[in-house]
């Protein structure tokens, strides 16, 4: 075999090498377009004594990829109540209905998702 046609067969697959993973790359970018993934994090409350992270499909325009009570409260109202808090939390079980993952409360997330801010 010839220098010329080896290195022909290296290119050919490393073109579909690189082809697959392009491929790989617009099928999962499709997937995220259609699934709209989205994270709410439940601060420990009286309900939820640990809190939880719900990772969860079909996020809504309205809530951010991370979302918390408070932060939903500060984006419709500019602060947070107990009273938003329990209008949101409320609403809760539409994202409870599209859970995907559940995990332990993380206050990274919390604070990531209120910018930095704990409310009380």
């Amino acid at each position: 075999m010839s220098k010329k046609s080896r290195a022909l067969k290296a290119n050919n697959r490393n073109i579909r090498i690189v082809t697959g993973i392009v491929f790989g790359i617009v099928v999962l970018i499709m997937a995220w377009i259609i699934v709209r993934p989205g994270i709410f994090v439940m601060p420990p409350n009286a309900e939820y004594r640990d809190g939880v992270v719900i990772v969860y499909h079909s996020r809504g325009n309205d809530m951010g990829f991370i979302a918390s009570p408070d932060s939903v409260c500060v984006s419709l109202q500019g602060t947070s109540s107990q009273a938003c808090r329990d209008l949101v939390l409320s609403e809760f079980d539409a994202v409870l209905n599209r859970m995907v993952l559940s995990l332990p409360y993380n206050e990274w997330l919390y604070l990531r998702s209120t910018g930095g801010v704990t409310y009380e």
